[in-house]
């Protein structure tokens, strides 16, 4: 996030362990709702973001979501002292009662860096949603002698002054429930002084969720969240007040809505909740399963919910998830064992010496049996026991493939001789071309013609005759391109060699739409039909 290099921040001790900061504008700036950028003093610290900043401006959801209804309520709390203005969050808990922090109003006179003296004014500015836009927010002036206030549980309840906007912005109910440890949370507040915001994504209680009296979690904040409340997102109710940050511990902390409800003689708690249905505790402890963090205690979690709530849309959801982590972790172990696989067929074939690559092939098939290496290697085994073709005395075999034949193997040697005792160049796999016969299943390749290879038994014929397909791309075509891969195999999962945009000329056609690149008989590319021909 990009921030006003002229704001100041003035870092209040929240707790001996903790630090609170908040952010400085000039006096010109109260009375607004978009604030100046004028220089106060001091400079920037601020509180905790943890990885990429994931605070969302609210105005970026429906005016009917559950986050623009909850943040009505809310809005920034402007204090004017005699060093600056100190702009706070504070949301309506009444008609006419505001709940902020105590460090924000009156402890701003405590903290030596801002260097106030005396508060001059405070302000709350309701429905400020779009940043650098004034239309739509209202102001209210507020008293800035506390109602009730409390330094050790750092909250503070303020009045405002001849209007009673909780009416029509509504108020947000309190409870005294302790959060769940991973309990999915919202925070809504104004950071640096800005248009609304709400930290979700990631944004959840720690685990444990309390600790020394202060709830523990992972929202981002900045500087001017203090005050914002702690939204539990299973009761959309506050269940704590936010207060201090602490990128150290990678934790900010928020004081429990329970300890301010059980110290104050002005609020009240909400009516407790009719007891959740079935259905409804199931879904809040699906929501609070997806904010643990690794993939095995998910999980065993998805394990214990479906065995809790067997039958459940809840329970549905996290077989279905259960069944969808199986299948990728199935997957990756079935690449995994493919790789090795291909591994050891490399290993084997470079191997010389021919009792010991027999031995390599025959450890590979005993290891992997199913795999493509493996019917490599069993090809490569057959081969051996093969008569050894002559170079010098082709065989004019009428069944033989002509020259340009296309053959799909699972795997096939490329030799630097039409002999089994040849050192392999290397290994091809997909879509291959055959160049002239040379003895029984023995052909030059198509691409070089001093490179050999043994046509597997297995191997499928694509096509008998080099000639393009009616409604293909003929060799030397110009086509126009955009940016397309350039792969070593026709094959789609590959991983690309570089790619290619602007102008292409067309080579030999592989198969289907797969091309060479005129001039690059090893490099292939998928060329849709319908591109631009700039000439024939």
């Amino acid at each position: 996030m990009h921030f006003r290099a002229t704001l100041i921040s003035a870092v209040l001790a929240a707790t001996p362990a903790l630090s609170q900061d908040l952010i400085g504008f000039d006096l010109s700036s109260f009375g607004k709702t978009v604030l100046s950028t004028t220089q106060s003093a001091g400079d920037i610290t601020l509180e905790a973001a943890f990885g990429a900043y994931n605070n969302e401006f609210i105005a970026t959801y429906s005016p009917n979501s559950v986050f623009a209804r909850m943040g009505r309520a809310v809005g920034r709390l402007d204090v004017a002292t005699d060093a600056g203005v100190f702009p706070c969050t504070a949301f309506l808990v009444d008609d006419d009662l505001l709940m902020t922090n105590h460090h924000c109003v009156p402890g701003i006179l405590e903290n030596p860096r801002a260097k106030a003296t005396a508060i001059v004014g405070v302000q709350f500015v309701a429905g400020y949603l779009n940043e650098g836009i004034e239309e739509g927010s209202e102001r209210f002036i507020v008293n800035p002698v506390p109602v009730e206030t409390s330094k050790p549980l750092d909250y503070t309840l303020l009045r405002i002054v001849g209007a009673k906007p909780g009416q029509t912005y509504g108020t947000l109910a309190l409870v005294a429930d302790a959060p769940d440890d991973n309990a999915p949370f919202w925070i809504i507040g104004h950071p640096m002084g800005e248009a609304q915001r709400i930290s979700r994504e990631k944004c959840r209680a720690n685990a444990p969720a309390l600790s020394d009296d202060r709830v523990l979690h992972t929202c981002d904040t900045l500087p001017g969240n203090s005050g914002s409340p702690v939204i539990d997102a299973s009761s959309q109710k506050v269940v704590a007040l936010h207060h201090a940050g602490s990128a150290r511990n990678s934790v900010n902390y928020a004081v429990p809505m329970a300890d301010i409800l059980r110290n104050s003689g002005v609020l009240k708690a909400a009516a407790p909740a009719a007891e959740p249905d079935r259905e409804t505790r199931a879904d809040r402890a699906l929501a609070r399963l997806f904010g643990l963090p690794d993939d095995a205690a998910l999980e065993t979690g998805l394990d214990r919910l479906i065995a809790e709530f067997p039958g459940t849309s809840a329970a549905r959801s996290a077989q279905a998830r259960l069944d969808r982590m199986r299948e990728a972790r199935q997957q990756a172990d079935g690449l995994a064992r493919e790789a090795r696989a291909n591994q050891a067929l490399m290993a084997a074939l470079v191997v010389t010496e021919p009792d010991a690559q027999k031995a390599a092939l025959d450890r590979l098939i005993a290891n992997f049996p199913d795999t493509a290496a493996a019917s490599a290697a069993r090809a490569t085994l057959r081969s051996r026991v093969q008569p050894v073709p002559t170079e010098d005395k082709p065989d004019p075999d009428p069944d033989a493939y002509p020259a340009g034949t296309r053959v799909l193997v699972k795997s096939v040697e490329i030799r630097a001789r039409p002999s089994q005792e040849a050192p392999v160049i290397s290994l091809s796999r997909g879509i291959v071309e055959l160049g002239a016969h040379v003895s029984g299943r023995w052909y030059r390749t198509g691409y070089n013609e001093n490179r050999y290879l043994l046509l597997p038994p297995d191997a499928r014929l694509v096509r008998t005759t080099p000639a393009p397909a009616a409604g293909t791309y003929a060799p030397g075509t110009v086509l126009r391109i955009g940016l397309l891969p350039i792969y070593p195999q026709p094959l789609n999962y590959v991983q690309p060699v570089s790619r290619m945009t602007g102008e292409i000329r067309v080579g030999k056609h592989i198969g289907g739409e797969w091309y060479t690149p005129h001039g690059h008989d090893d490099q292939f590319v998928k060329l849709p039909p319908g591109l631009k021909t700039l000439s024939p």
